[in-house]
């Protein structure tokens, strides 16, 4: 495991879209596409942002929304 220190949460937020997006080219460049799941919540966001921002290979990848939360009220199943 590798841990990094950076001095506020935008840089923090700066390296994770970094780090996500060298991984998220890679997977494409093996397979030819790359699926990604993301939580929602205010954690991500910053990142999120930044990492639309990015060159990425967009039409070769699937982002999934994973938040419970976003489920329907009563909704017991995965459809």
């Amino acid at each position: 495991m590798r841990v990094e220190v950076h001095p506020d949460p935008l840089a923090v937020a700066a390296r994770a879209a970094q780090v996500l997006a060298r991984a998220i080219t890679a997977a494409v460049d093996e397979r030819g596409v790359c699926s990604v799941a993301f939580s929602g919540g205010r954690t991500p966001r910053r990142m999120l942002e930044i990492l639309t921002a990015l060159p990425l290979p967009w039409e070769r990848l699937h982002v999934f929304q994973v938040d419970e939360r976003i489920a329907p009220k009563g909704a017991t199943r995965a459809i």
